[in-house]
């Protein structure tokens, strides 16, 4: 009896410790407010969107000549914005995405009209000899605040607090490791999500602490979260005294600057 109560105390003290609870990041504002103004622009451009469609079908007066940048923003424009900015609202990582790349092909169209300039007033022809006649522009100035209010956009959608708030399209770490095979008596991986382990071979059996993590969107997919040195003291006691030796050993697996480090 005794000792089987030796041998459950000391399996009971080489658990590692409860993990730091991590507090999710708060869900940005700026987002929720561009989702909704994308999805209210692209519900009231929806009725010309499906208009113009109809025209284009039906070869209208004025629908003869190809214009693809119009066509995206006209035809196209306001149901990308709806898709767009629902998937910003649920947080999806692709209506990020694609909300810069809408915002890019807006920049570039209106830096085409301001390359363009004046544009006077022309008249064609079609085959029938019914005349379609286009009324001439000024210089289109109203460009550059658009582009500027664009490019103010794009620089806020990839700031690292926007970019935390969407799931990482990136798969688990783990499918880029085979831990077990990059050290005869060490190795390091990923378990679920967000965490990860050290594992070492103590006594010929596998010992193991786990790393608290967080996966994170951007050129860094995961943050480390390193126990202080007094929770360190918690640790079993094959790692306690070897915060040093153990960290440095978990940096050079998973290295900067795919990774980042707190609480070195």
């Amino acid at each position: 009896m005794g000792h089987s109560l030796s041998q459950l105390t000391s399996r009971t003290m080489s658990l590692p410790p409860p993990l730091p609870v991590i507090a999710p990041k708060p869900r940005s504002k700026f987002i929720t407010l561009l989702a909704w103004l994308m999805m209210i622009v692209g519900g009231i451009g929806l009725p010309i969107s499906l208009i113009s469609m109809l025209m284009i079908i039906a070869h209208s007066n004025g629908t003869e000549k190809s214009d693809p940048v119009g066509f995206c923003i006209v035809v196209l424009g306001p149901a990308l914005l709806l898709v767009c900015g629902f998937g910003l609202l649920r947080r999806w990582w692709f209506a990020w995405v694609g909300t810069l790349v809408l915002l890019v092909v807006f920049i570039l169209s209106n830096v085409r009209l301001l390359i363009q300039g004046p544009r006077p007033e022309t008249t064609t022809y079609d085959s029938t000899g019914v005349p379609t006649t286009v009324m001439g522009s000024g210089a289109n100035y109203s460009s550059v605040p658009i582009i500027a209010v664009c490019a103010g956009l794009i620089t806020k959608l990839l700031s690292r607090g926007v970019r935390d708030n969407f799931t990482s399209p990136l798969p688990p770490a783990n499918k880029f490791f085979s831990p077990a095979t990059l050290h005869p008596s060490w190795r390091v991986g990923h378990t679920g999500r967000d965490m990860m382990y050290y594992e070492e071979k103590v006594n010929g059996q596998w010992e193991r602490i786990d790393i608290s993590g967080e996966m994170l969107m951007g050129r860094a997919h995961h943050v480390i979260y390193f126990a202080s040195s007094e929770r360190w003291l918690e640790y079993p006691e094959w790692a306690r005294h070897r915060r040093g030796e153990i960290i440095e050993r978990i940096k050079s697996e998973f290295r900067e600057p795919d990774y980042e480090y707190h609480g070195l």
